[in-house]
């Protein structure tokens, strides 16, 4: 019986590559007046609630230390920095589980002389750790959600001082308390609209990148919610940019951009995903060495899910592979990327509802070598080339994943694609992934979990006998 997986409930911004990787150069401005944004609010205090309140708020990280002797290298530094911010602040309490960790220093960090770990109690925290563009502030982004109730020791060294600052986590995070979503069972299907708010890093680019964003199509990508229980859920999230295709106000999914598979955790109403992967532009291959995001879930008065505040951390290293994927702007590649510093981009954003149309399922054709996937209404394509990362196929027997198309992306097929509605406007309407050659599924039952962009669901099957696979 086929049925929707849980929620879909987030979004991912892709500043620079999306300003980049939907850049018609040759073309005027006069081609983009949409946004995709929607109408701007008079009042746009998002930045200062996501800085002052939440994610980035100096107001409450008071530690501001005083070192007797700041060292950089070999030679003593008389003069210490002005002020050093730690975030969370020491003691603080109630604090996200989606929080980083970040110091501040007035005096330029030395990598060579620092060192830092967030533990709790005697166990380390895995995550990523980044300084930003002038080594003013350093950043830790945990791998997982951090744990509920629990105290963290932050613990860094600076010019052979050692300090230690703590912090707690909330007590409970509470529901994750969606529409349709009660008890952890079917959820309902959830998109957003992206609108940037404020480019942390690289401060120095902020208007030039604001301003390329203001001109391209911005990105709708909700994110796959399977529920493990009313209080937690893990996410999958395929990437891609938006456009809204058939001018009703909507933004679509555009099959023919991006499709990155990436994972990230929901507690209560906070969410974050952190990780690297391959991403895929223009036929080149740019290793992402970190991606993250992390954001509240708010209803509005409607009980629609929105983004009231977010963020978004990207870094590379990559920047050969960014510069052949973008060769018209190599000087702006070169000016944000060099080998030793890499790439480093951070941004606060936030999403407003988009009201996307139910997507129903059917998967007719199901053999031990192939699966075949329907759905109505058909997804658009801005050009007749789907890009297979958009969709994933995962077949489980039992709590076992069996076969996964992430292994095989060349194996997702697109049979009837596509169907031309307009200009730069295509329509499909079925995926299939055949699996690898010599790979079959043995007689049994089994799960189909199946991600189509901004959608999922899942179905059992059963496969009776070897003789069933497609032969053709």
């Amino acid at each position: 019986m086929l049925h929707t997986l849980p929620i879909l409930i987030l979004v991912s911004i892709f500043s620079l590559f999306f300003l980049m990787s939907d850049c018609d150069c040759d073309d005027d401005d006069d081609d983009n007046d949409d946004s995709g944004g929607g109408d701007d609010d008079d009042d746009n205090d998002t930045d200062d609630d996501l800085i002052d309140d939440d994610i980035f708020d100096d107001d409450t990280s008071d530690d501001d230390f005083t070192p007797p002797n700041f060292v950089i290298g070999d030679d003593d530094d008389a003069t210490p920095p002005e002020e050093i911010t730690v975030f969370p602040a020491d003691e603080q309490t109630d604090v996200p589980l989606n929080t980083i960790v970040y110091i501040q220093s007035t005096e330029a960090l030395d990598p060579e002389d620092f060192a830092f770990t967030l533990t709790d109690g005697a166990q380390s925290v895995e995550g990523f750790a980044q300084y930003s563009f002038d080594y003013s502030y350093y950043y830790y982004y945990p791998d997982q959600l951090l744990a509920e109730d629990t105290q963290y020791a932050v613990r860094f060294t600076m010019g052979g001082v050692d300090y230690e600052t703590t912090f707690s986590t909330i007590v409970s995070a509470g529901e994750i308390d969606l529409p349709g979503n009660a008890g952890g069972g079917p959820g309902e299907y959830f998109s957003f609209i992206i609108e940037p708010d404020e480019i942390l890093q690289p401060a120095a680019l902020e208007q030039v990148i604001l301003l390329g964003l203001s001109q391209i199509d911005l990105m709708v990508a909700p994110v796959f919610v399977e529920t493990i229980s009313k209080e937690t859920g893990t996410l999958t999230l395929s990437g891609g940019e938006a456009r809204d295709f058939d001018g009703d106000d909507i933004w679509e999914q555009n099959f023919a951009a991006l499709g990155t598979q990436y994972a990230g955790q929901i507690a209560g109403d906070r969410l974050a995903m952190s990780g690297s992967f391959p991403l895929y532009l223009r036929d080149v291959e740019i290793d992402i060495d970190l991606f993250f995001l992390s954001g509240r879930v708010e209803l509005d008065e409607y009980d629609h899910p929105t983004l009231p505040e977010a963020m978004v951390a990207l870094a590379t290293y990559d920047c050969e592979g960014l510069s052949e994927a973008f060769p018209y702007m190599v000087p702006l590649v070169n000016l944000i990327c060099d080998e030793e510093n890499g790439m480093f981009a951070l941004a606060t954003f936030h999403g407003t509802y988009n009201a996307l149309e139910d997507l129903f399922f059917d998967a007719p054709d199901v053999t031990a070598d192939r699966i075949e996937v329907n759905f109505d209404p058909p997804q658009y394509l801005r050009t007749p080339d789907p890009v297979p990362g958009n969709a994933l196929f995962e077949v489980y027997q039992g709590e076992q994943l069996i076969v996964t198309s992430r292994d095989n992306e060349a194996g997702v097929e697109f049979p009837d694609c596509c169907t031309q509605l307009g200009p730069e406007w295509f329509s499909f309407s079925e995926v299939a992934y055949q699996l690898p050659d010599g790979v079959t599924l043995a007689p049994g039952s089994y799960t189909l979990k199946f991600h189509l962009g901004m959608y999922g669901f899942e179905a059992d099957f059963d496969i009776t006998a070897r003789a069933e696979a497609d032969g053709d």
